[in-house]
């Protein structure tokens, strides 16, 4: 292999290792902040968390489910790479919601029902992670 190719390697398994982490700290966000306060975020986050609070089923099945029809349409449209990272993202956001789910994680309870904490701190960390992934060129 030539210098040229480990370089491009790294700089894949770096970028995967990043998404992981986004999707990590995208997912915690959900877990800690939204679910426990009745509101839902923008985008399909926010379809699948108000699914969730009318039907009892996991945000991190119907995450899924509302994202692959877009991911397929995107292939035919957008950058491949993109897509894939993208991918990469939906799919490890959504396990690591089912995985918080299941290993009871902490949730964030205001004392005050007021949920303006939990709705500040949710789009702080949201923003964050949107700031890092366009940072990281994505």
């Amino acid at each position: 292999m030539t210098k040229r190719h480990i370089k491009t390697e790294y700089k894949i398994l770096g970028g995967t290792v990043a998404i992981v982490v986004m999707a990590c700290m995208y997912a915690l966000t959900l877990h800690v902040f939204v679910f426990n306060s009745g509101f839902a975020p923008m985008g399909t986050a926010g379809i699948a968390v108000m699914i969730q609070y009318l039907t009892g089923f996991s945000s991190g099945y119907t995450g899924l489910v509302l994202n692959i029809p877009l991911l397929i349409a995107a292939w035919f449209i957008l950058n491949r790479k993109y897509v894939l990272y993208t991918g990469v993202f939906v799919v490890t956001e959504n396990l690591f919601i089912l995985l918080f789910a299941e290993i009871d994680m902490f949730q964030y309870v205001d004392p005050t029902d007021s949920y303006i904490m939990a709705a500040l701190f949710s789009g702080l960390l949201r923003g964050a992670v949107a700031g890092l992934a366009i940072w990281l060129g994505g």
